[in-house]
């Protein structure tokens, strides 16, 4: 399998401002696995770190195991951990961190004026607390970063797989149709669902790419970018995430491990929608000529209270897959449309006047 934090994921995830041009029919394969990542994995927050994922940091002791109750250093602790802790974050870059929070007393704790320059200049020695090493706000923070980057990378190591995974079931089952671009420009390519027979598509999701003539070699540098055809692509997520969803509770995750602390309604976008769709589903079900929007958001939200349209569409989406004719707006299969007459009766015209 794999190892998804030595993959590059800063290019493609980091910002979507890199993103290459496409069609209106067409999703990046960057954009497509954002798309798909809140519906497919319970709870999901934009704080996974997609493009960030870095090399495991070191597992540094925390601040009360390093400082007794009255602030003073643990001097074995520090004589152990201190080395490692600078290593992974230098009093520079703390003091860096702090300024970028503009904190002015931060600034000038860790300045000295310079006769030379005539200036103030960063001092290193004023960022320790006196003759006890590191300080004990710089050790609160680079311990609990390192503990919460190192969370974040597990929460990824999870995420990344189970969304490629999802992403190469469809393509191999012809669900959704992926086509190749040449990075330069050029005439696009339909891949086959033996390019996605692979055991771990992660590296794929890492370069939304792939070398055409050496589409399994996972070192290979791609020559294309892939992209997916929108035309049934919403629909059949929906309906692999009915059968395939993903709970990092049962993973082992906790919320607080990734940054929720009480679950927002984005984190809760797929229960919500997991909820709303039995509910549309039974209506239809009883009553098979109302499908119409009204009628269903009114179902839903009576139970529900107010969900937002995302929601709503969403658990729609999944009943016009168990029930197409809601989509083109026809009567069920096997009911009979009733036909309207014109029974008004037509006016003549008499010569000479008006009818």
């Amino acid at each position: 399998m794999t190892d998804v934090t030595k993959l590059d994921w800063a290019r493609w995830y980091r910002k979507q401002s890199g993103w290459p041009l496409r069609a209106n029919d067409r999703l990046f394969l960057a954009e497509a696995v954002l798309r798909i990542a809140p519906l497919l994995i319970f709870p999901w927050d934009d704080i996974i770190p997609l493009g960030t994922m870095a090399n495991e940091q070191p597992l540094l002791p925390g601040t009360l195991d390093a400082f007794d109750w009255d602030g003073n250093p643990r001097p074995e602790v520090h004589g152990a951990w201190a080395p490692a802790l600078l290593n992974y974050m230098s009093a520079a870059e703390f003091t860096s961190q702090r300024m970028e929070r503009q904190d002015p007393d931060a600034w000038l704790a860790a300045h000295k004026y310079d006769p030379v320059s005539g200036g103030m200049v960063f001092d290193p020695a004023k960022a320790y607390t006196s003759g006890t090493g590191v300080s004990f706000e710089h050790w609160d923070t680079a311990s609990f970063q390192a503990a919460e980057i190192n969370e974040l990378r597990r929460v990824g190591m999870i995420c990344m797989p189970l969304l490629a995974r999802a992403i190469a079931d469809m393509a191999v089952a012809g669900d959704i149709r992926t086509i190749a671009r040449p990075i330069n420009g050029g005439a696009e390519v339909a891949l086959t669902a033996e390019q996605w027979f692979v055991d771990d598509a992660s590296y794929r999701l890492a370069s939304c790419g792939l070398d055409l003539e050496n589409p399994f070699d996972v070192d290979a540098t791609p020559t294309h970018l892939i992209f997916i055809d929108l035309k049934g692509f919403d629909e059949h997520v929906a309906l692999y995430a009915r059968r395939h969803m993903i709970s990092l509770i049962e993973e082992g995750i906790t919320p607080d491990e990734f940054g929720i602390k009480s679950l927002s309604k984005k984190a809760l976008y797929p229960t919500l929608v997991a909820k709303a769709y039995p509910l549309m589903k039974a209506h239809v079900q009883a009553h098979p000529q109302q499908y119409h929007r009204s009628v269903l958001r009114k179902i839903v939200e009576s139970e529900l209270g107010s969900v937002s349209d995302g929601v709503f569409e969403a658990a729609r989406g999944l009943l016009k897959v168990d029930y197409p004719h809601i989509t083109d707006g026809g009567a069920p299969v096997g009911t009979a449309r009733r036909r309207v007459v014109n029974i008004t009766p037509k006016l003549g015209v008499i010569k000479g006047g008006k009818s």
